[in-house]
Formats: C-alpha cells, structure tokens, sequence
C-alpha cells in the first residue's frame, strides 16, 4: 500500500548519501544551520512552504530543548507512565539551560491537566511565560 512520505532534513551536502535515500523514495533537503545542527526556523519555514500546518516534535532533551530555546513551543505534550527513572547520569526530559534557583523554574498551575489525573496530559503553554523563565527580559 501507499506510504506517508518521508523527507530528511540534514546539513550536508553528501550527494552519494542523498541518492541512496532519493532510491528509497525518501525526499531529501539541505537545510543550513549552525554546528552541524539545522536550523529549525528555517526548517520551519520549508515546512509551512511544502503545506505543513502543524507539527508534533518527538524526540530527547536536546530535540525539546532546541525548539524551547528557539521559542518554536505552542503547546506541550506530557505522557504519564507507572514509572520512576532516575538515577545519576540520566537525561532530564528538557534540555536547554539550567534555571539558576528553584524560583526560576517552570511553575505549572493547580488547574493545569499536568496535575490532574489521567493521561496524557496536554494542556496550552503560553509562549511568553514560558520564556521569561529561562530567558528573562532584560
């Protein structure tokens, strides 16, 4: 049966890696950036060109992390599963900066669909609120 179709975003330039995929039905598109990493408002921008309206990010802490430090966030989220990691090494869910003290951390309000129960949580989170938190206004 017919497949969703798939493009790859990549930074280089390697025409022998593209024509492999290209053979594989895979769509493949240079998008610039900066240390080896795209950059995601651009990529944003081929998106929205190619008809996309919306997007789920799925990914680790440097993906979310990424896309909250570039203010790319309108809504987050949240999976709830009967589990507890942890442990020394392990990856916090949000890459990005570290709050500097417990008062700059992210607050969640009592009303939000974080705290209540059932799952998945998914609730608004306004852009601005957000970024005053880690990123303040000077």
């Amino acid at each position: 049966g017919p497949h969703a179709p798939v493009l790859v975003l990549t930074t280089s330039r390697d025409r022998g890696r593209r024509r492999r995929l290209e053979r594989k039905g895979v769509e493949v598109a240079v998008v610039p950036g900066g240390r080896g990493r795209i950059s995601l408002k651009r990529a944003l921008r081929l998106l929205w060109a190619r008809g996309t309206r919306s997007l789920m990010v799925e990914g680790g802490a440097e993906a979310l992390g990424s896309f909250l430090a570039a203010r790319l966030v309108d809504q987050v989220a949240l999976f709830r599963a009967p589990l507890l990691l942890g442990g020394r090494g392990s990856r916090p869910a949000f890459g990005g900066p570290d709050p500097a003290m417990i008062a700059d951390a992210l607050h969640v309000s009592p009303e939000s669909p974080l705290v209540r129960k059932g799952s998945p949580a998914v609730f608004p989170w306004p852009r601005p609120r957000l970024f005053e938190v880690w990123y303040p206004r000077r």
